[in-house]
């Protein structure tokens, strides 16, 4: 359900299946009416990372989204706000240059809130077309900030072991009990389509890599 009044936009998106409702996005987002470049969203909405978890499932050549987008982002959603600057034609300069700045609760559904930590994550885009616009290139990059409580004091750290080799080993510091479990991922993504003769054309790439927590069992969100 959408509902719209001149720069204010309402969104509320349930996923109804044989398990029970549940809410997918449901947010509002106000657009300044004057320049129509700065926008406020708040609510229930999509991590602002990368380009495949914000991109549509409706435009998704594939039925789901790819392995590590599930991994990291399980249920592609979280609580939070975020601004959005999008550079308009009336600047040529700068056309095509969008960035993405949010603050998200970083639990993202898999459990609820249960610490006071939130988390950073930000996009920059730029999108330039050729002067016939039968071609469209793309480049972004993505940064997300963040982590988890660890509400146990049998925690695991990524050192140096006894042996020389770098892995994972118990920490007996207490004053590990309570402390934040760094979530921090670095991206770049680039597209191509090119409209000709036999059709639109798409290449796209896209690159991940930082720090996930987990647990002993699991290499997914703790």
């Amino acid at each position: 359900f959408t509902y719209t009044y001149n720069n204010v936009v309402l969104m509320v998106n349930i996923d109804a299946r044989e398990t029970g409702l549940a809410m997918r996005e449901t947010y509002a987002k106000i657009s300044d009416p004057k320049w129509n470049m700065f926008s406020l969203t708040a609510g229930l909405l999509q991590t602002q990372f990368g380009f495949e978890l914000n991109q549509s499932s409706g435009e998704r050549e594939t039925p789901e989204r790819a392995r590590f987008n599930q991994i990291l982002f399980p249920v592609e959603r979280d609580l939070g706000a975020f601004g959005s600057i999008v550079i308009p034609k009336s600047m040529p300069l700068l056309y095509g240059l969008k960035a993405d700045v949010g603050m998200m609760n970083g639990v993202g559904g898999v459990n609820p809130e249960f610490d006071n930590f939130k988390d950073f994550t930000g996009r920059l885009q730029y999108t330039k077309p050729t002067r016939s616009e039968r071609a469209i290139f793309s480049v972004g990059a993505s940064y997300y900030n963040g982590g988890y409580k660890i509400g146990k004091p049998k925690d695991y750290v990524y050192t140096t072991l006894a042996n020389g080799d770098k892995g994972f080993d118990f920490s007996a510091d207490t004053a590990n009990y309570n402390r934040k479990a760094k979530r921090e991922y670095f991206g770049v993504d680039a597209q191509a389509s090119i409209d000709w003769v036999i059709g639109i054309t798409t290449l796209r790439a896209e690159y991940i890599q930082g720090e996930q927590p987990g647990t002993s069992a699991s290499n997914q969100r703790a």
